[in-house]
């Protein structure tokens, strides 16, 4: 099987990351319209190479999800119900749906969220969660 590119993994990422209820998502850095999800590369290390027999590389994905700093109640409440571990707005509940990403890898999963709290894009101030996703393909 021809490996599946980082662009590639990163799309079927956001794709899956679109079934969650009220969440839209994107594979490219867009404007942020919370609430929404962008797929980015890890800081840091964000492929492995050689770690399997079959020398594919696995990825290590980060979902950053949006929400709204102006009422920051809801965006808690958005923020909460993505961190659930299994309800109809769970980053790691979509993902454990299907964790090929549509037939795109052999398993992926949520392994931590993080830095929950205030990030600025573009000078504009979110509230805003990163989930930490890895994809062996």
């Amino acid at each position: 099987m021809t490996q599946p590119t980082y662009s590639d993994v990163r799309a079927a990422l956001a794709a899956r990351i679109t079934t969650v209820t009220g969440l839209s998502c994107s594979a490219q850095r867009v404007q942020v319209n919370p609430p929404c999800g962008l797929v980015l590369p890890v800081t840091g290390t964000f492929a492995r190479y050689e770690q399997t027999l079959d020398h594919q590389a696995d990825y290590l994905m980060r979902l950053v999800v949006f929400a709204s700093l102006a009422n920051s109640e809801n965006g808690q409440d958005i923020i909460d119900a993505a961190a659930a571990t299994d309800t109809s707005t769970s980053i790691a509940a979509a993902v454990r749906s299907d964790p090929t990403l549509g037939g795109l890898a052999a398993d992926a999963a949520v392994t931590e969220a993080t830095g929950y709290g205030v990030m600025n894009v573009d000078g504009i101030d979110y509230l805003a969660a990163h989930f930490i996703v890895e994809v062996f393909v």
